[in-house]
């Protein structure tokens, strides 16, 4: 490592992640759950991916279903500024420390070496007799580094059964999916499930505008909309 590597490295360790990106989001009043998602998430796989367009209500419904949740749900919330080992470890491990008492933030924050046989730093805090815990990582299409998922993957498969990763996304990012669906592990959502039907439309736009709508000028706006509820709010 030279010296501007062990610079940046330590101006990584001095920062502390934002509470907005290690926290779950709030959702406004009136929010209209996807009861296709709500029912993929409570099926309690080790993984769960959610792949849709923005627009479609990945992270409301998700932080809907957390707020309801009697196990700890640590969020993180990626950018595009995350997209190194470094980083991404340092925010991941400071969203369980938010949620995890028993694991202490010190051992979680610690400046994770560059290199997949590191992670077991990680994995060793959280123990292999864990309390149920519900990992979300939103955005998770802005990683790309090669190293960051392959030790993501490592992670993934080496945490505790009480761990779950629920994965947010636009596009799915380079990780072992196939592996994962074969163990019976996964499950997956599709935007095409993430779409809204004329009742869930009905009562979207009785939340924005305070007024019921006739049926069929619903069915109208449900068909020109696709489903997408972005373009109804």
């Amino acid at each position: 490592m030279n010296r501007e590597q062990a610079d940046a490295s330590s101006a990584i360790r001095a920062l502390r992640p934002l509470d907005a990106k290690v926290s779950t989001p709030s959702c406004a009043p009136g929010t209209v759950p996807s009861s296709a998602l709500e029912a993929a998430l409570d099926a309690g796989a080790r993984v769960t991916v959610v792949i849709a367009a923005a627009g479609y209500g990945k992270t409301t419904s998700v932080a809907q279903w957390a707020a309801h949740q009697r196990e700890a749900v640590a969020w993180y919330t990626i950018d595009s500024y995350d997209d190194r080992p470094s980083v991404f470890w340092r925010h991941v491990a400071a969203a369980i420390a938010r949620v995890a008492p028993k694991v202490p933030e010190g051992d979680l924050a610690a400046d994770l070496p560059e290199d997949v046989a590191e992670v077991t730093a990680l994995l060793s805090a959280l123990g292999a007799d864990a309390d149920p815990l519900v990992l979300v990582l939103d955005d998770a299409h802005l990683i790309a580094d090669a190293t960051t998922l392959e030790q993501l993957a490592y992670f993934i498969d080496r945490a505790p059964m009480a761990l779950r990763v629920i994965i947010l996304g636009r596009v799915r990012p380079d990780l072992p999916w196939g592996r994962w669906a074969a163990r019976r592990h996964l499950t997956e959502v599709a935007e095409t499930a993430l779409a809204f039907d004329a009742t869930q439309c009905a009562a979207l736009l009785r939340s924005t505008t305070g007024t019921d709508l006739a049926d069929e000028v619903i069915e109208r706006l449900t068909d020109a909309a696709a489903g997408w509820p972005a373009m109804l709010a």
